[in-house]
Order: C-alpha cells, then sequence, then structure tokens
C-alpha cells in the first residue's frame, strides 16, 4: 500500500506571498499523493478556492482562530496552532511536513517524507548558529542551566517532517505548553518547548539532523552565496554543487533581508555568514517565477479584489 502524506504551512495575511510561493513550488516540483493543510485566516478565503481549481492536490484549510483556544495565552497565535492541526490529521497519515510560510520549497522533497516514514526518526534542518546542539544537553546537570541552555540553544522548528502516529507525545506536549505563564513575558519561546519536550521524552537518539548545505534553517549559508540555475527545472544550488531543498526567510521583502543581514552581521557572524539572497537580481527570479509565472500569478490574483489582494503583494 502506498504512503499517505501531508504538507502543513501557516500564513496570515503578511506571509501571503509566501503561501503562493510554497504552493506553486509544490506544484511545480511534482510532489504526488500529498495533501496540503492551511492555518490561515478568511482574509485568503478566496484566494485558496482559486488555488483548489488550478492544482491537483486537495487544499484543506482550517482558520487560525478556530484552532486556538479563546482562554489562552496565545490566542490566534500560528505557532501553536498547528500543533492543535496535527493532533486532529497526524493520524491519518505516514508521515508530514511542517514548514512556516516564509520556506521556499526548491526541490522535490517527496523522499524525505519517506524517510520520515521508513526511520520513524524526527527529521529537522539546523544550521549551526540557529539549532541547539544537543551532543551538549548532558553537560548540564544543573536545571536551571540546562533550562537557560536550551532557552538560549532551542531547536528551530519551523522546517520538520515527522510520522506523526510515533511522535505524536511532543506534539501535545507543545501544545499543552500554551498556556504556559512564561509566554505572557516572552511569546517567542515556542521553539524552547519544542527542544523542551525532545529533551524531557527522551527523544534526542530518534532526531535526524538534516544537512544545513541542503535545508537552510534561516538564509544564512556559511561561506557561500548560491547558484540559480535552471535545466529541467529551477534550483538553487551551493558552491560545492548540492541542491537546496528549502529556503527560510522572508526571500520577497528586500528591506526586511537587508535589515537581517546587517544585524546578524554587525551582532554575531560578522565574517561568517552571509545572505543567500544577496544577490537580489538573480534570487529575485525564482520567487518571482514562483508567483507571477506559475499556475496561481499574483498578477492574477490582484484583479480578483484590487482592494484586499494588492495591498497584501504590495506588503
Amino acid at each position: 500500500m502506498k504512503n499517505k502524506y501531508a504538507i502543513i504551512t501557516t500564513a496570515s495575511q503578511h506571509y501571503f506571498m509566501g503561501l503562493n510561493a510554497i504552493l506553486n513550488g509544490i506544484d511545480y516540483y511534482e510532489h504526488k499523493d500529498v495533501d496540503v493543510y492551511v492555518v490561515t485566516e478568511e482574509l485568503l478565503n478566496s484566494y485558496l478556492e482559486l488555488c483548489r481549481s488550478r492544482f491537483s492536490f486537495p487544499i484543506n484549510s482550517y482558520m487560525c482562530k478556530e484552532l486556538c483556544e479563546k482562554d489562552s495565552y496565545v490566542t490566534e497565535d500560528y505557532n501553536w496552532a498547528k500543533y492543535r492541526l496535527i493532533q486532529m490529521i497526524g493520524k491519518d497519515y505516514d508521515a508530514l511536513l511542517y514548514l512556516d510560510a516564509d520556506c521556499m520549497i526548491t526541490a522535490n522533497i517527496s523522499q524525505w517524507l519517506n524517510v520520515a516514514a521508513e526511520s520513524g526518526k524526527l527529521l529537522i534542518p539546523q544550521s549551526p548558529q540557529t539549532g541547539a546542539v544537543f551532543s551538549d544537553v548532558h553537560k548540564y546537570s544543573n536545571p536551571q542551566e540546562l533550562d537557560i541552555f536550551l532557552t538560549i540553544n532551542p531547536i528551530k522548528n519551523f522546517i520538520f517532517f515527522m510520522d506523526a502516529k510515533k511522535h505524536m507525545d511532543i506534539i501535545d506536549y507543545c501544545w499543552n505548553e500554551r498556556n504556559n505563564p512564561r509566554l505572557i513575558k516572552d511569546s517567542t519561546l515556542e521553539t524552547y518547548f519544542f527542544g523542551r519536550g525532545v529533551y524531557d521524552l527522551n527523544k534526542e537518539s530518534q532526531l535526524m539532523i538534516l544537512d544545513s548545505d541542503m535545508w537552510i534553517a534561516d538564509h544564512y549559508m556559511a561561506h557561500s552565496i548560491v547558484s540559480l540555475e535552471h535545466n529541467e527545472k529551477y534550483r538553487l544550488v551551493n558552491p560545492e554543487g548540492k541542491e537546496l531543498k528549502i529556503v527560510h526567510g522572508r526571500y520577497w521583502n528586500k528591506s526586511w533581508s537587508k535589515n537581517m543581514l546587517d544585524s546578524e552581521s554587525v551582532n554575531r557572524h560578522s565574517h561568517h555568514y552571509e545572505c543567500i539572497f544577496a544577490n537580489i537580481t538573480n534570487h529575485t527570479k525564482l520567487m518571482d517565477f514562483f508567483n507571477y509565472d506559475c499556475k496561481v500569478s499574483l498578477d492574477e490574483v490582484e484583479k480578483m479584489n484590487e482592494g484586499i489582494y494588492a495591498r497584501l503583494i504590495n506588503m
């Protein structure tokens, strides 16, 4: 029997261009036998109806406000809504991929869904400057020091593959922390709870860390400016010729990319990391292709309702 897979993303109006690129990318790179789930808001309903008429894969949408409980500190928070959705649908799939809506799919990643299904591992891309080094976690016998370590070095979970039936415990763990009082002071702790769950549930041995040269967990890469190539398909490759599978970052927002690069350079990695979208003329071609030349063009979407979509497209 053929495995059954799902791709899940979360997208408010502020991630509209990223969502469009993801859906076009799933089609363009010919992902077969996959169901797509979008956690979103009512504003994007008419856009998603257009997508359903163009793409062959099912697109299921859930409203974020319906997935998050009203008494939560994180009401209508997309980071937390994904856990509730996975609780609801995870048992129906052999593996799923979750990715944020600013994660551009730049290759067919079906084989990694296969790996997650067949190995039972939790697959997570981590780059050196963004991920927890779990080989170091057992150095901390003091609970307070361990907590500080896990806070400073969270597992970045904006891209992960899993067989949810085997890892529903970590999904439940994270969902159950949605009312943690610490979130009142710091709503960004969601990735901390994911890493904390990996440690507390003794799941380190079940992690499979994916090569950051292929899966960019943010849009910075050590000593590397990647190239856009086109043969049968567009693809991004690093200087060693490895094809990038997913790239994370608000690539549609040039000022955001430049500001993040400047901040990163000053504060953390002044001589070691470069923004892979720094070559705007080259790398914008891929973003423009997925947003303006594929099956659902933002030029066409803009005409659907200029008062709404023109604003979103030009954010």
